[in-house]
């Protein structure tokens, strides 16, 4: 298997895939939200949108600055 050839085991490939799906999933919730709030408020800037979703960013598990909120 090609995970071999490069120093990593079956599981480790596997897990890692997982993990991406797991990861791109909670990013397009958040995506989604920060979508909402952008219809009802368009004029509303990256630090309050940022507050605005700061608690439900933190339940996801996920960590993502204002900065990269902003380019969502």
């Amino acid at each position: 298997m090609l995970c071999e050839l490069f120093g990593y085991s079956k599981q480790a490939y596997y897990k890692a895939k997982t993990h991406a799906q797991c990861l791109a999933d909670k990013v397009k919730k958040i995506k989604d939200a920060v979508l909402l709030i952008r219809r009802q408020m368009p004029r509303l800037g990256g630090k309050k949108l940022h507050y605005l979703l700061k608690e439900g960013i933190d339940s996801f598990g996920v960590r993502i600055g204002r900065d990269q909120g902003k380019r969502i």
